[in-house]
């Protein structure tokens, strides 16, 4: 493991696996809970980055709960969350889960607005499914506040256009889609139509 928690992983939590390691990004790792089993995660930051950084990625996500993961513990250089599903292979058993997608997807976009909190690395990785509260953001290391509301809506038929095209290599028709590229090219007159 390339990046360790400063102080080891704190009690109750045990390592169960490794599910990415990068000097450059962090090391995530699944942990288990060993009082009440339950599954959790653990981000580790490099030691390079700044403890302003890793404090904003924090603060950020804990604005945008309850649409992100509730954090459980922070360290020096890490925190303790939620687990969640990988997007993909939740729409690979449930393709009928399309449609809460979307609906979710555009919740996510609203709740940037509203937050004006801008999250700004949109992409499948970046959305996780959690059973009870449906599909959320996650990694907030490139988000940033704003102070007004058209700096996010510039990004966002953008961000639609990067999920739109991932569902279709993902095998979801263009008319399952359909929303999305509505929403974009929407989006997209409107924003050239008001410069």
């Amino acid at each position: 493991m390339r990046n360790q928690p400063i102080g080891g992983i704190p009690e109750p939590y045990e390592k169960v696996s490794i599910l990415s390691d990068s000097t450059k990004e962090g090391t995530v790792i699944l942990l288990k809970n060993k009082t009440t089993l339950q599954e959790t995660v653990m981000k580790i930051f490099p030691t390079k980055k700044s403890p302003k950084t890793i404090e904003k990625e924090i603060r950020l996500q804990k604005k945008f709960y309850p649409l992100a993961p509730k954090i459980y513990k922070e360290g020096k250089n890490y925190f303790i969350m939620e687990k969640g599903h990988e997007v993909t292979q939740i729409l690979h058993k449930n393709p009928q889960k399309i449609n809460q997608f979307i609906c979710d997807f555009f919740k996510l976009l609203v709740r940037q607005m509203d937050l004006k909190l801008l999250h700004n690395d949109t992409k499948m990785d970046n959305i996780m499914y959690f059973k009870d509260r449906g599909f959320l953001f996650i990694d907030f290391g490139y988000s940033k506040e704003v102070k007004s509301c058209p700096p996010i809506a510039k990004v966002f038929p953008f961000s639609i256009r990067k999920i739109h095209d991932s569902l279709l290599k993902l095998g979801f028709t263009k008319e399952q889609v359909a929303p999305l590229k509505n929403l974009e090219l929407e989006l997209t007159k409107m924003l050239t139509t008001h410069k």
